[in-house]
């Protein structure tokens, strides 16, 4: 992405505001999940943050997991149901925005490139599904929910979309087929901003029926995120050291 060794081409990238639920939303579903996660933090955030395979040498996983912590919890602070959402935040950091933010600095100089962070809560969507937990408040949006109102979902079948579900439906779909003609993307009357800086982000803070445009380093906490060293980089694996994703 550096040298611009990409497809010429427009595009956009996107990100919801609570990603992290894909998967993080699956430890609501079992009530011991959280205290498991409490109490064996370094030794399970490093299978759910996916640096387990990257870092071999234990000590510096256990440092770089008590890193996370002390940033974002208390000394003395337990995870649990009523702080849920950090360990969404932590998730959604290292899995998605880091990356999405890094993306659109590099590849910026190289093609038309639109960001928005959507807000928009859909009545049911992919936290709800995994957590088997519909409670009005509890969990935000999730990673793919903006995907779920552009195309059709089995996880809506008994679940009607709303009036003014529909009216989003009928908003993205027209953004993206007119994006797809060769027109700027607009969100409705807003139209998403052309990304133009290295050093921040320009984005469509999208939501129904308010949106704006964000200019930040980042969307949310990705300065921390990126003085982590995850060894992310292309590395020679051993044989014990690959494994496969099912």
């Amino acid at each position: 992405m550096k040298s611009g060794k990409i497809a010429k081409a427009p595009l956009i990238l996107s990100v919801t505001q609570a990603e992290g639920l894909y998967p993080g939303a699956e430890f609501l579903s079992d009530p011991t999940y959280l205290h498991q996660i409490d109490s064996r933090w370094n030794e399970l955030l490093p299978s759910i943050l996916d640096y387990k395979t990257a870092l071999t040498d234990p000590k510096k996983r256990d440092r770089l997991s008590e890193t996370i912590r002390n940033h974002y919890f208390k000394p003395d602070e337990r995870l649990t149901l009523e702080n849920f959402n950090v360990l969404i935040q932590i998730i959604s950091n290292r899995l998605y925005f880091a990356g999405v933010t890094e993306t659109a600095k590099l590849i910026h100089p190289y093609t038309n490139l639109y960001l928005y962070y959507d807000l928009y809560k859909a009545v049911y969507g992919v936290g709800e599904a995994l957590s088997h937990h519909d409670e009005p408040g509890l969990l935000g949006v999730a990673h793919g929910d903006d995907v779920l109102l552009i195309f059709p979902s089995v996880l809506r079948d008994e679940i009607p979309y709303t009036e003014e579900e529909m009216k989003v439906v009928d908003t993205f779909v027209a953004m993206y087929e007119s994006f797809a003609k060769g027109d700027k993307p607009r969100f409705g009357s807003y139209e998403l901003p052309l990304q133009d800086a290295d050093e921040e982000v320009v984005f469509l803070s999208l939501n129904y029926p308010q949106s704006e445009i964000v200019r930040a380093e980042g969307m949310s906490d990705e300065m921390f995120w990126n003085t982590l060293d995850f060894n992310d980089g292309p590395y020679a694996a051993t044989a014990e050291q690959m494994h496969t994703e099912l």
